[in-house]
Formats: structure tokens, C-alpha cells, sequence
């Protein structure tokens, strides 16, 4: 079962950070990340949105597994609608679909 820790573990490892480097970050302890880490305690919400962000995850993803499907469009973050773009692009498995997808996103960040 993917637990809280379990998930700050991969989401930590996928931007291939140290706890060390985590823990500087935060101005905290490296024991401290360790134990949210190993589920022997929980990171308050401001901490728990601060290693979201860190991590580049929402802070419903490390929380329950799920990313939030509801959101608006407008109200994700940047960084997050460029993920979820890539996500659903890389899944596209006609090639000359994916082609045309990849340069109308192309044009239109060229617009902005």
C-alpha cells in the first residue's frame, strides 16, 4: 500500500535529491525528513506544500495518490499544466497525431 511517506520518497527521488538537500531547503532537520519519509510522523500542511512544490507534485498527489481532476485549468500552476500537457501527450500513440499535437502547442507558445 503507497503510503504518504512512500509517496514524498519517489516524488524526492524523481527530481533525484538527497533528504540532506530536501532539508536545507526547509531549513530543517535531515532526521525530519527521514521520518516523514518512514511514515513516522506527518509534515504539516505549510511543509507539505512547500516539498509539493519542491518536488513538482500537487499536494493531493502526495497525499492521496490522485492528482485533483476537478481543478480548472486556470487555477493549476504553470509548471503543473506543462506536466499534465506531457503526460497526455507522451501517451498519444499515433505518431502523425502526436506530430500534429506537439506543433500546435509549438505555435501556440510562440503566440504568448
Amino acid at each position: 500500500m503507497e503510503t504518504l511517506g512512500s509517496r514524498l520518497r519517489k516524488a524526492r527521488d524523481n527530481k533525484h535529491l538527497k533528504q540532506t538537500d530536501v532539508a536545507k531547503m526547509l531549513e530543517v532537520e535531515g532526521g525530519t525528513i527521514s521520518g516523514y519519509e518512514r511514515n513516522y510522523r506527518d509534515p504539516d500542511t505549510a511543509t507539505l506544500a512547500r516539498l509539493a512544490k519542491i518536488y513538482g507534485v500537487s499536494t493531493d498527489y502526495l497525499t492521496t495518490g490522485k492528482e485533483k481532476e476537478d481543478a480548472p485549468i486556470e487555477e493549476i500552476e504553470s509548471d503543473e499544466q506543462d506536466k499534465i500537457i506531457f503526460n497526455l501527450v507522451s501517451k498519444i500513440k499515433n505518431p502523425e497525431v502526436k506530430k500534429g499535437f506537439i506543433d500546435m502547442l509549438k505555435g501556440m507558445t510562440k503566440e504568448k
